[in-house]
């Protein structure tokens, strides 16, 4: 899909849903609201998260990553795909 195509998909779905979209920086946002104590950019923190999840050797990573995430967002799981999901 080109970039015109998207504008022009876009384009068409605001009109019909009758919004105005709202772009996001998630870098930006990720930097201006320290969502964890961290001095790492949204890239090198996010680096490895699919990686090492993946990976059936790294399963005490993945175990260690979903506790620490629902300790910090009140007990709700992190949104996974269903390749590291199902390695739960």
């Amino acid at each position: 899909m080109t970039v015109k195509h998207y504008e022009d998909f876009m384009s068409k779905l605001e009109s019909f849903m009758n919004v105005q979209r709202t772009n996001i920086d998630f870098a930006e946002l990720w930097t201006s609201t320290a969502p964890v104590d961290t001095d790492l950019a949204l890239a090198e923190f996010f680096e490895e998260t699919f990686t090492k999840g993946a990976h059936k050797e790294n399963a005490e990573f993945l175990h260690h990553f979903v506790s620490d995430w629902k300790h910090t967002h009140g007990g709700k799981p992190p949104l996974l795909s269903p390749q590291i999901r199902y390695k739960l």
